[in-house]
């Protein structure tokens, strides 16, 4: 696998990680986290998580597609 064929399955991996840890942020960690301050450092891992998602989503829709 090579060029874009390869980006495109590089992004959709990146997709799908993102994916899980912002479900991992969502499902697991901040309903479950108590001290307010590690509370604010997972809301903010988790902003930063959604940026990546959002940016390998933007990529992967930038590529042009398959013949």
């Amino acid at each position: 696998m090579s060029g874009v064929a390869f980006d495109r399955a590089y992004l959709d991996d990146q997709i799908s990680y993102y994916r899980l840890v912002l479900d991992t942020f969502d499902k697991d960690l901040l309903p479950n986290v108590k001290d307010p301050q590690i509370r604010v450092s997972l809301q903010n891992g988790r902003a930063r998580a959604n940026d990546h998602l959002r940016e390998a989503q933007d990529l992967r829709n930038s590529l042009s597609t398959p013949n």
